[in-house]
């Protein structure tokens, strides 16, 4: 035998004794740690686990069939996450250098029960007691280079305020990108359903979101929404896109810098329906009233597009670009909140049947200057929605603790 065969004979002999010691050693590991995570979970958590199997895969890495984990106080109090099968991938060059790094994981069916009960403690808080004990944040810590779930099922559940959200045959993707803090890429697609004031609201949404940290946490954020054949009670919306840039989220909300881009198209309301008249047709009234004008008759409101830019740069709170066409009324004008001096701006114009009104106003909220002048009656109630306006507006332009604010 030639000394290159033997070279190439010994190479492949040690490679093949080096991948059994692995394969044997990892597989044995799968019920190490099998025994491990329900030692951890019922010593620390006071939860219990199920695991059908866990083993290790040359293809595939660690494979756990059939996972449930219980809620604090055992399978009695109900089930916190299930799933069918996880799959767990290791990189191979950090593995030997006994460093777990996850190159994907895998969920197959997996359901989410995620509460807040009364006094607002998460369901999960006590997980975090299972990470590495260091000043790291999460986005730090993270191992796992990509996190795909399919058929996937969140339940939400806030019990301080009341509210429950779902998201069914849901697929996810997360992919980390290393950098000094972490950045991930969110793809998110399901049927969303929550309950807005006594109404269902269910649509097909998608999630295409980029998340970058920093060392102190989260800094910006930017991506898109779209929600498809949503509808809220008797009322149908065909598409809404929503599209924003989040920059400077560890700093106070006064100090960041927001734009977002809304389109609602294809809205219907039907006319017979009582949500409809007390939700919609009620405050259009009023705010025809508000303008002095009367409201034509209609049976349905249809609208055929809503949208609007808005963005939040030094404390100033702008609303470009307004524009709602419907077979009630035309509209297009702007607002402004400016969180420095307290003033307001709002400028718009109204297509009614064959008529047409502008409105300008500017100053602050309780006292602008309106033109043109309107009645009584019509200046106090649009000073009032002025007012409501500027409350909840004021919260997004809040300077720092111990800054003078001088709305």
């Amino acid at each position: 035998m030639s000394k290159r065969k033997t070279a190439i004979f010994a190479a492949a002999l040690v490679l093949v004794c080096a991948a059994g010691y692995f394969y044997f050693k990892y597989m044995k590991l799968g019920n190490v740690l099998a025994e491990k995570l329900k030692s951890e979970f019922a010593q620390k958590l006071k939860r219990q686990i199920s695991l059908k199997s866990m083993k290790f895969s040359a293809m595939e890495g660690f494979v756990i069939s059939k996972m449930e984990l219980s809620d604090v106080g055992g399978f009695s109090k109900g089930k916190f996450f299930v799933s069918e099968k996880i799959t767990l991938r290791p990189e191979i060059i950090p593995l030997i250098r006994n460093r777990l790094v996850f190159k994907r994981i895998s969920l197959r069916n997996p359901e989410f029960k995620i509460k807040r009960n009364p006094a607002g403690k998460w369901n999960f808080a006590d997980l975090l007691a299972l990470l590495p004990q260091d000043s790291k944040g999460l986005h730090l810590a993270w191992n796992a280079k990509e996190v795909i779930a399919s058929d996937a099922k969140l339940e939400f559940d806030d019990e301080t305020s009341g509210h429950s959200i779902s998201m069914e045959n849901a697929s996810l993707e997360i992919f980390h990108y290393s950098s000094f803090g972490g950045n991930f890429s969110v793809e998110l697609e399901g049927k969303l359903k929550t309950a807005l004031y006594g109404s269902l609201f269910a649509a097909d949404a998608a999630l295409d979101a980029e998340l970058n940290f920093e060392y102190a946490g989260l800094s910006s954020s930017f991506g898109k929404l779209n929600m498809a054949n949503a509808s809220f009670g008797e009322i149908s919306i065909e598409n809404t896109d929503f599209e924003f840039e989040f920059f400077g989220l560890n700093k106070d909300m006064g100090d960041a810098k927001h734009n977002i881009n809304l389109k609602i198209e294809g809205l219907l309301a039907p006319g017979q329906s009582k949500t409809v008249r007390q939700n919609i047709f009620r405050p259009v009234k009023a705010f025809f009233t508000v303008i002095g004008k009367k409201p034509p008759e209609i049976d349905d409101l249809r609208v055929e597009n809503i949208s609007f830019n808005a963005s939040l740069d030094d404390r100033i709170l702008n609303i470009n670009g307004l524009n709602l066409n419907s077979n009630l009324f035309n509209s297009a004008g702007s607002f402004k909140i400016d969180g420095n001096t307290g003033l307001v701006e709002l400028q718009t114009n109204l297509e009614i049947g064959g008529s047409r009104m502008d409105i300008k106003l500017k100053g602050p909220p309780a006292n602008p200057d309106i033109k043109p002048e309107l009645s009584q009656t019509a200046r106090e109630n649009l000073i009032s929605l002025l007012k409501t306006l500027n409350k909840y507006a004021g919260k997004l332009l809040e300077r720092k603790q111990g800054d003078k604010v001088t709305r």
